[in-house]
């Protein structure tokens, strides 16, 4: 499901942008983003035309595909501005923040455009880069040398965020195959009512002997897979 709303199209609207043939080079844009938070969306805009191109969502340490493509001046001159909108995820899309800032861009490499990256670092500063080098190139002009990595400190946050989903999982299956108490029968039958009440066709309720024996051999099968996965995080902690 797409989460983002185009920047460059949104922006490209209020300014009042023409259909028109371009005058300069297209070139291809992308994302790195060297920091530990989700990158909800960016763009890059054109702030005299209104015209640019937005990216994606971006997960921590990690780089947007290549997208085309934003038109550049055929010729390098001192003052090509461009607006780079991005907002970072808040943990809901109705408390959205973008943010806009203007930079300018160096002169191009060897002398013609080249692909435009936006770059987050993980000291909170953004930096645009023109390079058709891409960031692990020894000609790859970013101030950091290589694609992003995540750190040990978030992949310690990662395994335990999913070591401890699995224990959670592992223990809701002992509990099943033993006999979930009262409520927690409810509570599944509920849950299973809402989201597919067609499993439940062949059951009165959260009391029927046949839904509590069903739930038993469900889990029953489950619980190996659920333990062998738990297992191989415990041998695989960062």
């Amino acid at each position: 499901m797409r989460i983002f709303v185009t920047l460059a199209a949104a922006l490209a609207l209020l300014n009042g942008e023409a259909d028109a043939a371009p005058e300069g080079t297209l070139v291809r844009v992308r994302a790195l983003n060297y920091t530990d938070k989700h990158l909800v969306a960016f763009a890059f805009v054109d702030p005299d035309a209104g015209s640019g191109v937005s990216g994606p969502y971006v997960e921590p340490y990690s780089s947007s595909p290549s997208l085309c493509c934003y038109e550049l001046p055929r010729q390098w001159r001192a003052g090509i501005n461009v607006h780079l909108v991005h907002d970072w995820w808040t943990g809901s899309l109705d408390k959205r923040a973008h943010e806009t800032a203007l930079h300018e861009l160096p002169a191009y490499p060897r002398g013609r455009p080249a692909d435009l990256w936006a770059v987050f670092h993980a000291d909170g500063s953004v930096e645009v880069v023109l390079s058709d080098a891409e960031p692990d190139d020894p000609q790859w002009p970013g101030k950091v040398k290589g694609w992003p990595a995540p750190s040990r400190d978030h992949q310690l946050k990662q395994w335990q965020l999913e070591h401890d989903r699995q224990s959670r999982a592992v223990a809701r299956l002992q509990r099943g195959m033993n006999g979930l108490p009262p409520h927690e029968l409810r509570e599944l039958w509920d849950g299973l009512h809402q989201r597919r009440p067609a499993a439940l066709k062949d059951y009165t309720g959260p009391d029927d002997p046949r839904f509590k024996e069903a739930l038993q051999k469900d889990a029953a099968e489950l619980l190996p897979q659920a333990l062998e996965r738990l297992e191989w995080l415990e041998r695989h902690k960062p």
